[in-house]
């Protein structure tokens, strides 16, 4: 989990309940990647169905909204308010429980989130399928880059690094016909 903390010195109408931009607001935001049962109970990206509800419902009862990537980039890149109380829900990665596990719950809780896919991982069965990426950014699932093969850029040349990035955009736009805004750095 990282905090995006926020400054502006510019003033904005708010509505009621939000806060202008010129307040410091620390956004979480807290990043998942496989949701699932892990049989060693030892890994540090699989949490259990259960346990990721039980987050879900946390963050429900204590008052929160779950900013979708244009709220969040419309808040931090412009001047419209958000909810006070904001998080943002991340996945990297992409992988197929994500769809079959946390979509569901996610559904449930009517709750934004975003996934950073890496673009050729789409095979279906360890990762999303395309079909899989399609339906749930047509539900509202934003769907962003984690690169082309998951690399790290900082050991690519510069021509492999704008290769990364260019074409994982341009197949997750193809795919979701929208635009790709966002990109999940790999490795960290």
């Amino acid at each position: 989990s990282t905090q995006v903390e926020t400054d502006n010195t510019g003033e904005a109408p708010v509505e009621e309940g939000k806060s202008p931009r010129n307040d410091k607001i620390k956004i979480p935001v807290i990043c998942y990647h496989s949701i699932n049962k892990d049989p060693s109970g030892k890994s540090s990206i699989i949490i259990s169905p259960e346990k990721f509800r039980q987050h879900l419902k946390a963050i429900k009862d204590n008052g929160y909204t779950t900013l979708t990537m244009e709220q969040f980039n419309d808040y931090i890149l412009g001047d419209k308010p958000i909810p006070e109380k904001s998080v943002l829900l991340t996945f990297d990665d992409g992988y197929m429980d994500n769809y079959t596990n946390a979509f569901p719950i996610l559904k449930e809780f009517n709750m934004n989130a975003t996934i950073f896919v890496i673009s050729s991982y789409l095979d279906g069965k360890e990762y999303l399928s395309p079909s899989n990426v399609k339906e749930m950014s047509d539900y509202g699932i934003d769907i962003e880059s984690h690169t082309v093969s998951h690399r790290r850029l900082s050991e690519l040349s510069y021509e492999q690094q704008l290769s990364e990035l260019k074409n994982s955009k341009e197949a997750l736009e193809k795919l979701t016909g929208k635009t790709v805004v966002s990109i999940a750095y790999p490795e960290g």
